[in-house]
């Protein structure tokens, strides 16, 4: 069932640098009528809580954040970690793969784009 609408998931990296102008954006797209997945893991959701109260009509995507040995169980953003741990969380994130596509395929309006600033994981 498709809506007509353009439809647009939102992945941004768990990182304040990276997540507000995203979501900026993500105001923008929602002012002109497209139709907005954000993309989050649970420990990342109260910072959409604006821009949701703002646009109800945007959805979210809360997946569980990937285990990962280089990363303490709770930590789901950048600001909680040590410079060196940036790779990993970019490994760790590289594991959500499975499950968006799974999303996509059970979704019955599914995005038409992502809109995402993960660069590819070194070496995981």
């Amino acid at each position: 069932m498709t809506t007509g609408k353009v439809h647009v998931l939102v992945f941004p990296y768990p990182a304040q640098g990276h997540m507000l102008p995203l979501l900026d954006l993500t105001h923008q797209l929602a002012l002109r009528g497209v139709s907005i997945t954000i993309l989050v893991t649970p420990k990342n959701l109260p910072i959409l809580q604006p821009i949701l109260s703002n646009h109800p009509s945007i959805k979210t995507l809360v997946l569980p954040f990937p285990p990962h040995p280089s990363i303490p169980p709770g930590i789901e953003n950048v600001k909680d970690l040590p410079i060196q741990a940036f790779v990993s969380m970019m490994c760790a994130l590289h594991d959500l793969h499975r499950p968006i596509v799974d999303w996509f395929r059970s979704h019955p309006d599914p995005p038409s784009a992502i809109i995402s600033r993960l660069d590819p994981p070194p070496r995981c």
